[in-house]
């Protein structure tokens, strides 16, 4: 497994590029990022641009929006990890998107970003997390089918948010339907209890008990007056 390029670098020694079909996002992006000095800032307006500067000089991070035309950003990042686009393989990307719905940060993550953050981001937050890339010792691992690289524990970890989300949508439909009229019982019918049937007896059994029952009992007198009887010595 390898660490990302940006992994153990300072600020002042990152190759960043930005990928915004904005201009003034690009302006806005530029602005922040000066106040950490990178050692180099490129900015392409498409995916296209910057994959092809990219591989004659792979950057140490890559800020992108998550494109939806003509490349996605779901492509834009299959592309990146490609087994066979290494050394860019390994750069870390922090996507930037006024669209994070769960669903892109999923996609996002999914492919091999390191992070989601969201438009507009302050300042302060884009260094910190910057910084935080630095220090990210995660590494990357070959796919399961090979093809790619994908972020250790990724996978794992969207696995454990999708098992929790499942449980809490079964939680919210089972409070759901215990607030309807009848509550949850009202939705299945009460499954038999075995201890309810009558219990049907043959001839022979009911024969037997009745020889098991109990003998009506003498007058107490007599069973006391026969026992003293037995134990009085002779």
């Amino acid at each position: 497994m390898t660490h990302h390029s940006a992994f153990g670098l300072a600020p002042t020694d990152l190759d960043i590029v930005i990928v915004d079909e904005s201009k003034p996002m690009q302006a806005l992006l530029r602005s922040m990022l000066a106040h950490l000095r990178p050692r180099r800032l490129r900015i392409f307006d498409h995916p296209q641009g910057a994959l092809d500067a990219m591989l004659h000089e792979p950057p140490n991070l890559i800020l992108t929006d998550w494109m939806r035309r003509p490349v996605t950003g779901a492509q834009f990042m299959r592309m990146i990890r490609d087994r066979h686009m290494q050394p860019l393989s390994f750069v870390p990307v922090i996507v930037i998107t006024a669209n994070a719905t769960r669903a892109v940060v999923e996609s996002a993550m999914r492919r091999g970003a390191h992070m989601v953050l969201v438009k507009p981001v302050a300042p302060s937050l884009l260094h910190e997390r910057i910084v935080h890339v630095t220090e990210d010792a995660r590494r990357f691992e070959v796919t399961i089918d090979g093809a790619a690289f994908e972020i250790e524990g990724v996978r794992a970890m969207l696995a454990a948010q999708q098992a929790r989300s499942d449980a809490l949508n079964t939680a919210r439909r089972f409070h759901e339907k215990a607030q309807r009229p009848g509550g949850v019982e009202a939705d299945a019918p009460r499954p038999a209890d075995p201890t309810d049937q009558p219990i049907r007896l043959g001839p022979k059994v009911l024969a037997r008990l009745r020889d098991l029952e109990p003998a009506p009992p003498r007058n107490r007198r007599a069973a006391r007056v026969d026992g003293f009887a037995k134990v009085r010595p002779g």
